[in-house]
């Protein structure tokens, strides 16, 4: 069947290999491709009855290949104005009925959903009398109503966000993105809890700044405390290590096996190992024998790595072998 944003006369979102576009002079249809060293276009319109092609020998720049497409556009139309229908008012209470907090129901990328579900999320906020769209690191753009439950952006020529309600009554943002309203809440509360890992995680590397020398030195005794902070050290760097291969991975060449590929399947299993053997270590260490700071520290620092591990294993990253897919 059609989706809920096409039922309610909606013409952007994906369908059968074809999207519309709205940021040129008139509302065009088509799709984009390109791989590695190009970018590829083509959009047309059957009202105005042409046809435009736009490609482009490199990938570094997406904002010169939208302004390359718009040039051609204005070139092949004839027309720099946009095409787009009036802004009508719309009564307050309405508008406020919409504000919050949206998530994707299914991101088109599975493999990085974790990446979607803490950063790629929409806030729609209320001033005066406009609605506000804003992504994390994006800035707020104003929302022009076209009716009470549909509008389109300033640089749109028709409607591209429709506030509905699905056949289970929840409010869902749909158009170019299917996203349903949910609390902030748990997404704060995980990237509070990234933040304070990541500060822990740092805490454990400065302290190993001290004790690693001394216990090079042989200017400790005590060795049940030199073991837990070893392990514990451990699983804080076996953890920036993942983090480090994976943020600076390519994941378009990781479809095959590749040694980065393989590290990357050992470490998303040795993380959660390492973490849990940490754990157990800070938890039944003797707070007489290894001392209570020591014991408090490791514990939190381990606690971390056990928390980071679950997000690994929530979402399906454990045992990650990109080339399967």
């Amino acid at each position: 069947g059609s989706t809920l944003a096409a039922q309610r006369g909606l013409s952007v979102g994906y369908g059968l290999g074809n999207y519309a576009e709205l940021s040129l002079p008139i509302e065009m249809h088509g799709h984009d491709g390109g791989i590695d060293g190009f970018v590829s276009s083509y959009r047309y319109s059957v009202r105005r009855n042409i046809g435009l092609i736009t490609l482009v020998n490199s990938d570094a720049s997406g904002e010169a290949f939208q302004s390359a497409q718009r040039l051609i556009a204005v070139y092949a139309l004839g027309d720099t104005a946009l095409s787009a229908p009036a802004a009508v008012p719309v009564p307050a209470s309405t508008l406020r009925s919409y504000v919050g907090y949206y998530q994707d129901v299914a991101p088109r990328n599975q493999l990085l959903s974790v990446t979607n579900w803490l950063f790629g999320g929409m806030t729609i906020a209320q001033r005066g009398d406009s609605l506000f769209a804003g992504a994390a690191g994006d800035s707020a753009v104003k929302l022009l109503a076209l009716n009470d439950s549909t509008f389109r952006k300033p640089n749109e020529t028709g409607p591209s966000i429709g506030f509905y309600h699905d056949q289970a009554g929840a409010l869902v943002l749909t158009g170019t993105r299917y996203m349903e309203r949910v609390s902030p809440w748990p997404r704060r509360l995980v990237i509070t809890g990234l933040i304070a890992a990541a500060v822990l995680f740092a805490s454990a590397v400065l302290v190993a700044l001290v004790w690693v020398p001394r216990a090079m030195f042989g200017k400790t005794s005590n060795v049940a405390a030199t073991r837990l902070r070893a392990t514990v050290l451990f699983a804080v760097l076996t953890i920036v290590a993942f983090a480090a291969l994976v943020g600076t991975s390519d994941f378009s060449k990781l479809g095959v096996m590749t040694p980065r590929a393989v590290a990357i399947f050992i470490f998303t299993l040795l993380v959660p190992i390492v973490a849990l053997i940490a754990f157990l270590m800070a938890s039944r260490a003797p707070s007489a024998i290894v001392g209570r700071t020591v014991k408090l520290h490791s514990f939190l620092v381990a606690l971390a790595a056990v928390g980071f591990s679950l997000l690994l294993i929530v979402y399906d990253l454990t045992g990650l072998r990109t080339w399967a897919f």
